[in-house]
């Protein structure tokens, strides 16, 4: 939802093709099992359920190292509380 406020992942234009704006059923099938755009730092897959640390998303969420540069690109990355909930609900399964 944040990143769909922002912008960035909003609509026909959403960066990356991540169109994270069309609902919690849509922006689930965007990000389970769905394959990133361009590998990066090694990472295919946007959400690994059950494996944060070959997900893209916490990727991009938590290393400031990966060729994406930390998101949200240009602002203030999350706070690390709200990464490491992503973290969870990733390793916890990624559950709809």
């Amino acid at each position: 939802d944040t990143c769909a406020r922002a912008g960035c992942h909003a609509g026909p234009t959403a960066s990356a093709g991540l169109d994270l704006a069309g609902g919690p059923a849509a922006t689930y099938t965007a990000l389970v099992d769905a394959a990133v755009t361009k590998a990066e730092a090694g990472q295919t897959v946007r959400v690994v359920a059950g494996d944060a640390s070959a997900s893209y998303l916490n990727v991009v969420l938590t290393d400031a190292t990966n060729p994406s540069g930390l998101m949200p690109l240009g602002g203030q990355p999350i706070p690390d509380c709200q990464s490491a909930a992503v973290a969870s609900w990733i390793n916890a399964g990624a559950a709809q």
